[in-house]
């Protein structure tokens, strides 16, 4: 479930941005989602994700970022993406923060909140 209790739906073939510091995760999540017919993209970071894509014709169905980037909050990397690509871009946040504030933070933004433990 989503904000307000929505579902998202991307349809087979469209491409999607995950974003994670961790290698293990990046392979991971672009062997899973392939095998569903995603086209993955993936980096390790937003500040590297903005220069790479920035005269790309790519446009993103979804964006899957880890809250606990190295440098980065992926709140913030979600923000930026939104600003480069268009505010309605979904975006999935992966944490395993339970904490409120990010809570009603991926609330008020219209974040997808996932947690991962």
């Amino acid at each position: 479930m989503g904000p307000c209790g929505q579902q998202i739906w991307i349809p087979n073939g469209l491409p999607i941005l995950v974003i994670d510091n961790d290698e293990m995760i990046l392979e991971g999540m672009k062997l899973l989602m392939s095998g569903w017919g995603f086209k993955i993209y993936t980096a390790k970071d937003g500040a590297i994700t903005l220069k790479e894509f920035e005269q790309s014709t790519t446009q993103y169905s979804l964006i899957i970022v880890d809250y606990h980037l190295d440098y980065e909050i992926g709140l913030d990397v979600i923000q930026s993406l939104r600003e480069k690509f268009g505010l309605d871009l979904p975006a999935i946040l992966l944490t395993a923060d339970r904490s409120k504030l990010v809570r009603e933070r991926t609330q008020a933004e219209g974040i997808f909140f996932f947690i991962n433990l």
